[in-house]
């Protein structure tokens, strides 16, 4: 091959390649998926819930509006019958108001229910930590706001988890409470 056509070849290649990494993506249909921040991205579901045909889309990170921008390809592409969200400490953290983390909130929601209406939505509440505890007060707030808007919702389910959660690093959630979520998620499931 010359050195003209090598070249090519590669940038053809290097044009192609995230089109090849998005077709790998593993976006058939799955009953659940796990959607949000770190606390999902970290989780093991298949070891937590092995029973069920789930799969795990948490990116680390993350604000609700990252998961708004992504929900498209990495929930709704995968038709699912619940979707279980976690998300809004990186919000809190960030310096985003609790009202605005509830509007976010809603505006998930409602780009889920608009794609998928027969889908059930279950939100785990922002958990607390020790290295954000001088936001705690907000983190409550927001949970408090997302609890009061999703009452006319019957298709969205709470898990309120904000005092049963902090881990070990501070920030990241051990497995003792991935055990603990899982507990208290199950109910949700079915």
């Amino acid at each position: 091959m010359s050195r003209r056509g090598a070249l090519f070849a590669l940038v053809v290649l290097a044009a192609a390649w995230p089109l090849w990494l998005h077709a790998q993506r593993d976006s058939k249909p799955h009953a659940i998926v796990f959607d949000g921040s770190s606390s999902i991205e970290y989780w093991d579901i298949k070891a937590s819930f092995p029973d069920l045909d789930a799969v795990n889309e948490g990116i680390g990170g993350t604000e609700i509006t990252d998961s708004i921008k992504t929900e498209e390809k990495n929930v709704i592409a995968h038709h699912p019958r619940i979707v279980v969200f976690y998300s809004g400490d990186n919000d809190i953290g960030g310096g985003v108001a609790p009202k605005d983390v509830a509007a976010h909130f809603d505006q998930y929601a409602a780009k889920l229910h608009a794609a998928l209406p027969q889908t059930k939505l279950v939100v785990i509440s922002i958990k607390p930590s020790l290295a954000r505890w001088s936001v705690a007060k907000p983190m409550r707030e927001a949970n408090a706001l997302i609890q009061q808007h999703i009452k006319a919702s019957p298709w969205i389910e709470f898990v309120d988890i904000q005092d049963q959660m902090l881990g070990a690093d501070g920030l990241h959630m051990t497995p003792a409470g991935y055990k603990i979520w899982a507990a208290a998620v199950r109910p949700h499931l079915n």
